[in-house]
């Protein structure tokens, strides 16, 4: 089966860029000048309860600016990239019917790749997935991130191999069809008219981003946030045990580690999440790059408006 977003005239405006470079705050304040609305394009914002921890627009930037694809999943929920581009698509199509512009924002690549070029899913196969369920039990996540990298070191580059879901589909699918998942994913022409507009920063700048973001997480409640998942049962086994700053904040409540510990380590695995956003974006989309500043606004609302009139689309 293949889903594709229909081939439309209507414009699509991407902010990408890793996490901590600023593109709520830059869509908070360009957006509206062109009557848009957001599309999260954020593999965790789409998780209710999961607030603080993904630093999720606040209720106030969300009566400000108008956004779509948050808090529609439960933490337990399947929650597939061709889950994530049914509902964007109704989102924009619902946008657009209302006369207004989709700006699509967010640092997880797969989900601004299944928009901008569409996704092929490989058929399922459920002897392979039993079989790998069973190894992940009994040898690791370490063990099959290891054989994917051996069997298909090109689609190990593009995912997450601390995901046991994503690791584990990429196995089956190589082992399915002898194919790579990268070679699956369909790489044609964007489906409508689209420009992607990336923030980028110095790595100190982002790093020192990085850290401040972290210490406003855990003084704005990150822990009894994650208590609050623990006890209603979305901890062990969850997206929320999987995801940046819970886990690390489960290891401190639990008593595996200091706060301190959970602070440093919830910093490094940001930094090295940011890493590979940077590289995914560089290698797979055509971003136009714009440095995080004092007059990254203008720079961006004149790209926008000459997008927006046909020049240089």
């Amino acid at each position: 089966m293949q889903l594709r977003p229909p081939v439309v005239d209507s414009p699509l405006i991407c902010i990408v860029g890793p996490t901590a470079s600023g593109k709520t705050g830059l869509a908070l304040e360009v957006a509206p000048l062109f009557d848009g609305e957001v599309v999260a394009a954020d593999s965790r914002q789409i998780y209710r309860g999961m607030n603080i921890g993904t630093s999720k627009p606040t209720m106030c930037e969300q009566k400000r600016l108008r956004h779509h694809m948050i808090d529609v999943a439960d933490p337990f929920d399947e929650f597939s990239v061709v889950s994530y581009l049914r509902g964007a698509l109704e989102a924009i199509n619902e946008i657009e019917s209302r006369g207004r512009t989709p700006f699509l924002v967010g640092g997880t690549g797969q989900y601004v790749e299944a928009l901008t070029r569409g996704v092929s899913p490989a058929p399922a196969n459920p002897e392979i997935r039993r079989k790998l369920e069973d190894d992940l039990v009994r040898y690791g996540i370490d063990d099959l991130a290891a054989r994917l990298r051996s069997l298909d070191p090109v689609g190990a580059g593009t995912i997450d191999l601390k995901n046991p879901r994503r690791v584990l589909r990429a196995i089956e699918v190589k082992l399915a069809t002898g194919k790579s998942i990268r070679e699956l994913e369909e790489r044609g022409q964007p489906a409508r008219r689209t420009l992607v507009l990336g923030l980028h920063l110095p790595r100190a700048e982002l790093s020192e981003r990085i850290r401040l973001r972290v210490d406003m997480m855990i003084e704005q409640g990150l822990l009894d946030e994650a208590r609050r998942l623990w006890s209603s049962g979305h901890g062990k086994d969850s997206v929320a045990s999987r995801t940046i700053g819970y886990s690390q904040a489960f290891d401190y409540l639990f008593g595996r580690c200091t706060l301190a510990e959970a602070r440093e380590a919830t910093a490094v695995a940001t930094r090295q999440y940011a890493r590979r956003q940077m590289t995914w974006f560089r290698n797979r989309e055509r971003v136009e790059w714009y440095p995080r500043g004092r007059d990254t606004v203008d720079g961006v609302s004149r790209r926008i408006r000459e997008f927006l009139a046909g020049e240089g689309a």
